[in-house]
């Protein structure tokens, strides 16, 4: 009986005792696999980091066609393609019983004695039920008080990416480095020597490439996705002659040329509602890729004086612009058209309100959360910055 339990207690000690051994060694096997994994993304940072670089070459900005291939993020930002901006103006009050502070993300105001420019990024109101962070971000810089040079970025956080708010900050504030080492380094603005579509959609195309190469290395340091920094992308480089435009993803951009109006984007929509491309997808490759039927990213150089612009992310275009119209058929039915045109009224109520405001930071949070209806019932993030030049 004795002998009996002695090999019952030895074969529960040699049980105990391999569990903990194949325990250790999972756990050993895990630590090794994060530091394997680690380093291959290091290694792969260190194989690119070579080419975030400009090389200044007859006023051109050579760039490498070669992007990280570390995202597979699809998914992205589209309106529904049936709903009908429905813009139906209401008072805007001087009082106001909310706070604005806790959910303004930041406001801008860049005037001088030749424009009129500001911006604005605030929560929106599902990300303060939530008690989420707005994922929105804007910059503005002038370049010249002397002359109508700037750059305006303005970049829209996925909401499903759990860091896109730190995702189109650093969109903001790198596009505008770059771009202002490249105008530098081309002479621009002394010597008026701007480039033409070809030339400007090559420099596009080098600052994206860079953007994405900083996501990358942010990725890596936070150890996380590097679609967790999704965003988009909206930039304009005014300038006395002509004006320079790029954007990948969604949001709206407009122009003021002769009195009139116009859009001068078409926002990169997926086949799925809610979808769009953000700068974390490889979207340089293949270098031909289109989406709604127009390039990404999609550059454009318009080339004359204009008179103002706006740009916004998409939580602001139900309110301050057109997307699709209702059209009356013969037959006594109906078919909904894409449009893709400033509100023109509320674009201008806009800009007369902000004129003659003594707190225009105030009164603009109250124009985007109260002017018209689509703008109060709207529960996303709102971005928008806006000017006219003198």
């Amino acid at each position: 009986m004795l002998i009996i339990l002695f090999q019952i207690n030895n074969l529960n000690t040699f049980l105990v005792s391999l569990l903990i051994l194949s325990l250790t060694m999972m756990i050993v096997l895990i630590f090794l696999t994060r530091v394997f994994k680690k380093k291959n993304m290091s290694d792969n940072l260190e194989d690119i980091k070579h080419k975030k670089n400009f090389i200044v070459s007859n006023d051109l900005i050579a760039i490498s066609s070669e992007i990280p291939k570390s995202d597979s993020d699809k998914d992205v930002n589209i309106e529904n393609a049936n709903k009908l901006t429905n813009v139906e103006s209401v008072d805007i009050k001087s009082e106001n019983t909310e706070n604005p502070e806790n959910r303004i993300r930041n406001f801008s105001d860049a005037s001088n004695d030749l424009m009129f420019c500001l911006g604005m990024s605030i929560q929106g109101k599902s990300h303060v039920r939530d008690k989420t962070p707005c994922q929105d971000f804007h910059k503005i810089e002038i370049l010249d008080n002397e002359k109508n040079f700037g750059i305006v970025v303005v970049s829209d956080g996925a909401g499903s990416a759990k860091m896109s708010e730190e995702g189109s900050t650093i969109v903001c504030e790198t596009a505008i480095e770059y771009l202002k080492t490249v105008i530098e380094s081309n002479n621009w603005m002394s010597s008026n020597n701007l480039p033409d579509e070809r030339a400007w959609d090559i420099v596009i195309r080098g600052i994206i490439n860079n953007i994405q190469v900083d996501l990358l290395n942010k990725s890596i340091e936070k150890n996380c996705e590097l679609k967790s920094f999704a965003a988009t992308f909206l930039l304009l480089f005014f300038t006395p002659k002509k004006t320079f435009f790029a954007h990948v993803g969604d949001g709206r951009s407009g122009i003021k040329i002769r009195g009139e109006w116009d859009s001068i984007m078409t926002p990169h929509k997926g086949e799925e509602a809610d979808q769009t491309v953000f700068m974390t997808n490889e979207i340089l490759k293949p270098p031909d890729l289109k989406i709604s039927g127009v390039s990404v990213p999609e550059t454009k150089v318009i080339k004359e004086d204009i008179e103002a612009f706006i740009l916004m992310t998409d939580g602001c275009e139900d309110g301050l612009w057109r997307n699709n119209k209702k059209v009356d058929m013969p037959d006594g039915g109906f078919q909904i058209i894409t449009i893709n045109k400033p509100f023109v009224p509320a674009i201008e109520k806009l800009f007369e309100f902000i004129k003659k405001s003594d707190n225009k930071e105030k009164l603009l949070f109250e124009f985007l959360e109260r002017y018209n209806k689509n703008l109060q019932d709207e529960f996303d993030d709102k971005t928008v910055v806006f000017g006219f030049l003198k």
